[in-house]
C-alpha cells in the first residue's frame, strides 16, 4: 500500500504527515506514541505499547503453573483479622 507524503518544515523541526489510511492501519490517532526505527535503510513506524501497567499485562506471559496457591498462601488468604484491620 504505497502512499506518498511530503516532509514539511515547522520551526526547527521536520514534520511528516501520516495519511489517514496509515493511521487506521496502525490503529493510531492524534496523540498516539509511535516508535520509529531504521531497518535496512527503511523507516519503520510502530505504535508504541501502552506504558500503563495493569496486573493482567504484568502476568500475561507468566507460566500458568506458577499461579497456584501454596499452603502458606492459602493460610494467609483465609485467616481472619488479628488486629483492627478493616
Amino acid at each position: 500500500m504505497p502512499i506518498d507524503t511530503v516532509i514539511r518544515k515547522s520551526g526547527a523541526s521536520a514534520i511528516l504527515t501520516i495519511p489517514k489510511p496509515v493511521l487506521e492501519y496502525l490503529d493510531a490517532s492524534i496523540g498516539t506514541k509511535i516508535s520509529i526505527d531504521m531497518v535496512d535503510g527503511l523507516m519503520v513506524c510502530k505504535k508504541k505499547a501502552d506504558d500503563s501497567m495493569t496486573l493482567e499485562s504484568l502476568l500475561e506471559d507468566s507460566p500458568r503453573e506458577k499461579m497456584v496457591l501454596n499452603d502458606e498462601d492459602k493460610e494467609w488468604l483465609y485467616m481472619g483479622s488479628v488486629g483492627s484491620e478493616l
